[in-house]
């Protein structure tokens, strides 16, 4: 089931290397709550749930980080979307077992925060379940669509 985070996880401010890196990509280190579990992050927002001791797995649903034999039926653990509503209906059973825990990362995309050279490529970030049509390599050039989210389910202890 989706759980929100622990009131002790506010940002990468003990890490400071990281909160560098986090303002330098994303302009923000500190998680904004959307709904019960589901978060406006920064790119890297795992480590620090790693580093708190509370992130159990990255990909819960793949065999990535454990022992599982690799199922290709499996859902994705991550991908792009245009919003997490999206995400939600999606994985809605995976996402309601009551004896796990689970948060939505989000981190915007947005294209009129592209560079015309390079940028943000869609082959990069796993598969996009959103409504749009993609039609070019980067975001920069796509004619009608404004902004994605970058998602990633995680598994918390």
């Amino acid at each position: 089931m989706l759980v929100d985070l622990p009131s002790q996880v506010s940002g990468y401010t003990s890490d400071p290397m990281m909160e560098m890196l986090a303002r330098m990509t994303d302009g923000n280190a500190k998680p904004e709550r959307l709904d019960q579990g589901v978060y406006v992050t920064h790119l890297n927002f795992n480590h620090e749930l790693r580093s708190a001791g509370l992130l159990l797995s990255m990909y819960p649903f793949s065999a990535w980080e454990s022992d599982k034999e690799y199922d290709p039926s499996a859902p994705d653990d991550y991908g792009v979307c245009d919003n997490y509503h999206q995400i939600i209906a999606r994985w809605w059973e995976q996402l309601n077992v009551p004896d796990r825990r689970f948060v939505i990362c989000l981190t915007q995309i947005r294209k009129d925060q592209q560079s015309p050279e390079g940028g943000w490529r869609w082959h990069k970030w796993g598969p996009y379940i959103g409504t749009g049509k993609p039609q070019c390599e980067y975001l920069y050039d796509e004619p009608d669509i404004q902004e994605v989210f970058c998602f990633h389910i995680l598994e918390l202890r």
